[in-house]
């Protein structure tokens, strides 16, 4: 069994935001990411709201104007 990740090094849930289409998260970092269930569980529903913000962006500049 693996040991349990040290609580200090947790990062906390991702804040991801949809812009210019695209999906971005700032400042991940570059070792392993450790959060809580409820972070992880939090961190998808942003990506997926995000994710659905920047379908919206990405789709809008493709209409054509009237």
């Amino acid at each position: 069994m693996a040991d349990a990740p040290d609580s200090k090094n947790f990062s906390g849930p991702l804040n991801p935001v949809g812009r210019e289409g695209q999906v971005e998260v700032k400042d991940p970092p570059e070792a392993a990411m450790h959060m809580s269930a409820e972070e992880a569980d939090l961190s998808g529903i942003r990506m997926l709201d995000a994710a659905d913000e920047a379908r919206r962006q990405r789709d809008a500049r493709r209409r054509p104007k009237t």
